[in-house]
């Protein structure tokens, strides 16, 4: 799904912390990301799968250590509220994908160990959950930054200098 601007993303992101994180304190959120942690945890043995695994169950790691961050600020000061959800939504986004892609990189493994009659397609299949492991997934880190960076930055400007 591509982003819907003008204001549709940022609505969908505060809904996303208010009633989806701090509405229930995670538990519907640590739910899903113990999911795909279980996914993780299937895969990591299995040599093919092992670096992929790994790099996935890291960031689902770094997701439950964001979440309890965000819930733990937020407590503290509403403002962090509106400062974290934009990239919180896309933070989760990236890595919710990354468990995505490791499960249908293990189907397709599983295909191949069986000897399927489309080697070519699931190599491709392989190939394009490497690609977003290595490619598109580090992106997260970036909003993971800006999460950390707090809200304090973004009300640091008195009103007064806007007249500038």
């Amino acid at each position: 799904i591509t982003q819907l601007y003008e204001g549709t993303n940022g609505i969908q992101a505060l809904d996303y912390i208010r009633r989806k994180l701090l509405g229930d304190g995670g538990a519907e959120l640590s739910a899903l990301q113990a999911e795909f942690s279980e996914v993780c945890d299937r895969q990591i043995d299995r040599p093919a799968m092992h670096d992929m695994a790994s790099k996935v169950q890291a960031r689902i790691g770094e997701w439950r250590e964001l979440s309890a961050e965000i819930i733990a600020a937020t407590g503290r000061d509403p403002q962090e509220i509106g400062a974290v959800s934009v990239d919180f939504l896309q933070y989760s986004a990236y890595v919710l994908l990354s468990g995505l892609w490791l499960q249908a990189a293990a189907r397709a493994q599983d295909a191949l160990e069986q000897g399927t009659g489309e080697e070519a397609f699931y190599q491709a299949k392989l190939a394009s959950a490497d690609f977003y492991l290595r490619r598109v997934l580090p992106r997260a880190s970036a909003h993971r930054e800006a999460i950390q960076g707090g809200a304090e930055c973004l009300m640091a400007l008195p009103e007064s200098d806007f007249a500038f």
